[in-house]
């Protein structure tokens, strides 16, 4: 499965609009909310490609959850369940102690 890349400029919007000091400057300013997403896509993306270190994929646990198992609330009871599970089968493969 090939990996997604984020969406900066989607997450720059949304923490912007989520934060109470810039929430309402979509409205009040919106060439200056526009400049600040902008530049915090780029620097997501820049940070992303500097400080993303090698994936070990024997010590790792990576799980993809697709987008429509999620909701406003997390994620459905099935997934989480699922999920659980992935997570209890990894720590299990790791005597105690280490």
């Amino acid at each position: 499965m090939p990996v997604m890349e984020p969406d900066f400029k989607a997450l720059a919007y949304a923490w912007l609009d989520g934060d109470k000091r810039s929430a309402d400057l979509r409205a009040t300013d919106p060439e200056r909310h526009e400049r600040l997403a902008e530049r915090l896509a780029q620097a997501l993306a820049k940070r992303r490609t500097q400080a993303e270190p090698p994936i070990d994929d024997a010590d790792s646990l990576i799980v993809t959850i697709p987008e429509e198992r999620f909701s406003s609330q997390g994620l459905d009871c099935s997934a989480l369940d699922q999920l659980a599970g992935y997570v209890q089968e990894h720590i299990e493969k790791f005597p105690e102690g280490t």
